[in-house]
C-alpha cells in the first residue's frame, strides 16, 4: 500500500472485502469497487490490480473504497456475484453511508455487475429514492471521482458512456 493509505481486510458473513482509505481520514463518501475477471477470477487472483485502482479512486475522490471479493463461477453461478455486491452495498449503509454518498464502479465483468447492482437497487427501491452514481470503465477514474465530489475535473469532461446517474 502506498504511503498515506491504509488497507483493512474485512470478512463479514463469509464475504471477504477490502477497505482502502487515506490514513487518518474518516471519509464521508464511499466507492464500492466491483472487480473484473470474467466472473471466474476472484480478488485473490486480481488483488494487486484492484488495490491500485482503489488507491486511485480514494486519491481522486477523498472517499473510502470498498472492494468486495464476490463469489465467482463455476462454483458459484448467478446470482451469487450480484448477491455479494448487494451485501457489500448494504454493509456500507450499515456503516452510516447514505445512498447518495456511495458510488458503484467496476470494469469488465465488474462493470456488468455494477450496472446489475444499480438496476437492482433502483427496481427494489433499496436506496430510498436516491440517485445512484454508476461508473463502468477503469479509464474513467478521474470522471468518477469528480462526480462523487460533485465537480468536474479541470480540463476534462465527464464521459456519459462511462458514468450514469440511475
Amino acid at each position: 500500500m502506498p504511503d498515506g493509505y491504509t488497507l483493512e481486510e474485512i470478512e463479514v458473513d463469509g464475504i471477504a472485502m477490502e477497505w482502502v482509505q487515506a490514513k487518518g481520514e474518516k471519509p464521508d463518501k464511499a466507492v464500492l469497487q466491483l472487480h473484473g475477471g470474467a466472473y471466474n477470477r476472484s480478488l485473490a487472483v486480481n488483488g494487486t490490480t484492484y488495490r491500485r485502482a482503489a488507491v486511485k479512486y480514494a486519491e481522486i475522490s477523498g472517499a473510502g473504497v470498498l472492494t468486495v471479493d464476490y463469489r465467482v463461477a463455476p462454483e458459484h453461478p448467478y446470482p451469487a456475484a450480484l448477491e455479494d455486491a448487494l451485501f457489500a452495498y448494504n454493509w456500507l449503509l450499515d456503516q452510516g453511508y447514505e445512498p447518495e454518498d456511495i458510488i458503484v464502479a467496476g470494469d469488465s465483468a465488474g462493470g456488468g455487475l455494477t450496472l446489475a447492482t444499480a438496476l437492482y437497487l433502483r427496481d427494489h427501491d433499496n436506496a430510498g429514492g436516491a440517485d445512484h452514481h454508476v461508473g463502468v470503465d477503469g479509464s474513467g477514474l478521474q470522471a468518477l471521482g469528480a462526480a462523487l465530489c460533485g465537480r468536474r475535473p479541470r480540463g476534462q469532461s465527464v464521459h456519459f458512456a462511462r458514468l450514469w446517474r440511475i
